[in-house]
């Protein structure tokens, strides 16, 4: 995984979550990294990530991307531990049987 990019998505969702940059601003961003990137099979996470975000760009809230699913987005990117708990999570897990690609987590209560 590009680590560059990584960190850059990290800092993004940071900044969105704590109202630093508008919602038109990190879709904007998410769109152009989008537009320009090759994502590769190891890269699924980031570019679910970066999706996530490109969503934002709605002016009704109800489409908008959960911040619980950006604080996922975010923990897993960041290699941080947490419970499954968001959609974002749930989804990733059905479709692919492992709740954060970049670690090997264990959840148990």
């Amino acid at each position: 995984m590009r680590v560059e990019l990584k960190v850059e998505t990290c800092a993004t969702i940071e900044a969105c979550l704590a109202g630093r940059l508008s919602k038109e601003q990190v879709a904007a961003w998410a769109a152009k990294a989008l537009a320009t990137k090759v994502f590769s099979s190891g890269e699924l996470l980031l570019e679910d990530a970066i999706t996530a975000l490109a969503c934002l760009h709605d002016d009704d809230d109800r489409f908008d991307t959960a911040e619980e699913d950006l604080l996922y987005y975010r923990n897993c990117l960041s290699e941080v531990r947490s419970k499954p708990r968001s959609a974002a999570e749930w989804r990733w897990t059905a479709l692919h049987s492992v709740p954060c690609l970049t670690t090997n987590i264990s959840y148990e209560e």
